[in-house]
């Protein structure tokens, strides 16, 4: 029986677009015209609200929250101090997709893998760092969507090889009891081409006959 998760996801996604904005807002200049119209020529866009001090305030403080579940999450396989897996970390009915195509639904079986990564990484990596960039956070509501590029820089054990890896990551979370908690994740390794081979030298000319 396939896990009814990803539905979900993808119900919450389609309900958060509906929420939001579509299309630019028109601004009004000084001399009053809008949309390329005087007014009394036609109804004009409302112009969009600006949201309060304490509404601003609040969803960077949101943001501030989400950002913090991310960190404590990939503190886990940050070595050679990784930090203590935190199951509340995760929606009990978490759902995640993984860079290498595995797949684990539920908080106990995620739980379970990264405790089991743990110790992959602890065995092959004498140090492992995990950087997120480009992070963008969206906050609506209690549900927020997260992406994120996650650089993975790990030094081998003895003849072990090093890791130097980009990942392509995007977030669920919702927020219940106070709390935000990750409901879905999907990985994509970012693939680097090698660069093409230097162009030959061109050809010397022949000699012309005499």
């Amino acid at each position: 029986m396939r896990p009814s998760i990803p539905c979900f996801v993808v119900l919450v996604l389609t309900a958060l677009a509906a929420g939001c904005t579509s299309g630019p807002v028109a601004d009004s200049d000084a001399a009053g015209v809008v949309d390329g119209r005087t007014p009394g020529a036609g109804v004009a866009p409302a112009a969009e609200e600006a949201p309060s001090v304490e509404e601003a305030s609040s969803v960077e403080d949101e943001g501030a929250a989400i950002k913090a579940v991310l960190d404590a999450y990939f503190a886990v396989v940050r070595f050679p101090e990784p930090a203590d897996i935190d199951p509340e970390l995760f929606a009990p009915d978490v759902y995640v997709l993984w860079s290498k195509g595995e797949s684990h639904v539920g908080r106990d079986a995620v739980v379970a893998q990264l405790e089991k990564g743990k110790g992959t990484f602890e065995a092959t990596f004498e140090s492992l760092t995990t950087t997120l960039r480009d992070v963008e956070v969206h906050v609506h509501g209690d549900f927020a969507w997260v992406t994120a590029l996650v650089h993975l820089d790990g030094t081998g054990k003895g003849n072990k090889a090093p890791l130097d890896r980009d990942v392509r990551a995007t977030f669920v979370l919702e927020k219940s009891d106070g709390r935000w908690r990750i409901v879905h994740e999907h990985d994509s390794q970012v693939l680097r081409m090698a660069p093409p081979p230097p162009a030959a030298p061109p050809a010397a000319p022949e000699n012309a006959a005499d």
